[in-house]
């Protein structure tokens, strides 16, 4: 049995982490911007694992398969060592997913 009622609210839930999460990856825009080289700091890095591990948990949780998969492989690059080229192509992968799972709920 589907609740309209319910429904709703799950997809309001859903409009809301997509918020959230734009706000998170925003932290980490700069990071691909054409003048820096593609060199990662330490501490950039380490944000950046931490941030995809949560990713991949709260993808999932919410509905969002594709973020979870995206975000896995960004831990994954992070936790190997790969450099920050692939490092850099996997977040704007996962960028792209999240502006078109945006554009499907007409967000941002």
């Amino acid at each position: 049995m589907n609740d309209p009622r319910l429904d709703e609210r799950f997809r309001a839930l859903k409009r809301r982490y997509l918020e959230e999460l734009g706000d998170e990856f925003a932290r980490f825009k700069p990071l691909l911007a054409p003048g820096r080289g593609g060199v990662l700091a330490g501490r950039e890095r380490n944000a950046l694992l931490r941030s995809a591990h949560n990713w991949k948990g709260s993808g999932g949780t919410y509905g969002f398969p594709a973020i979870t998969q995206l975000a896995s492989d960004l831990e994954t690059r992070l936790q190997h060592g790969d450099d920050d080229r692939a490092v850099a192509s996997t977040l704007r992968d996962l960028l792209s997913m999240y502006r078109t799972l945006c554009h499907d709920f007409g967000e941002r």
